[in-house]
């Protein structure tokens, strides 16, 4: 009696597995994010962003040694009905001139700019917390001083920080800038 009850329950369970919708796995599939697809920047979704939420990328460089160098900042929101917006603000530093209590350099507003993001900038900047995300993993120690990358949501449930002295995350960074627009593009030149 027991070794029917056991066959039935096998053909039961086997019909329920092919039963199943194949449509339902190959969805799944395509819905996997790819890099050209802007899928960081849902709008009043619960797991993306809400007129509250704010992420925030900054980048501290290390051009006065131990003591750091300027600063820059892009602050990414939403705007109701506008979309998304970033705001820009990029610091100059004299070495020399140095703030008594914080040990730092100070920061003068060099440059602040704000604009609205299209898809190209919501690519890019999902592109660049990926490079992000690559370059904490391989992360080296860099001793005192060393460029810093980070990027923060106002909620803490993102936060990823790189402090090292790789010339990739420099570079990564200024990719990002230029496709914001913030920089000018290079144009290399054939030998």
């Amino acid at each position: 009696m027991k070794k029917d009850h056991l066959q039935l329950i096998f053909i039961i369970i086997s019909l329920l597995l092919l039963s199943c919708d194949s449509k339902e796995g190959t969805q799944h599939i395509k819905n996997n994010p790819s890099e050209s697809e802007v899928i960081f920047f849902r709008e009043n979704d619960p797991a993306g962003f809400t007129s509250d939420m704010k992420l925030t990328l900054k980048a501290e460089f290390d051009e006065c040694g131990e003591w750091g160098g300027h600063k820059e900042e892009m602050v990414i929101y939403i705007k109701p009905k506008k979309g998304f917006h970033l705001d820009y603000r990029k610091f100059s530093v004299n070495c020399d001139s140095m703030d008594a209590f914080l040990n730092a350099p100070i920061q003068k507003l060099e440059t602040s700019k704000t604009i609205k993001l299209v898809d190209a900038n919501k690519i890019s900047i999902s592109n660049y917390l990926n490079r992000m995300l690559k370059s904490k993993i391989n992360e080296g120690f860099p001793g005192h001083a060393g460029n810093l990358f980070s990027a923060i949501t106002s909620d803490s449930t993102l936060i990823i920080s790189v402090y090292d002295y790789k010339k990739i995350d420099i570079e990564s960074y200024n990719k990002l800038q230029r496709e914001l627009g913030f920089l000018p593009t290079v144009i290399k030149k054939n030998d």
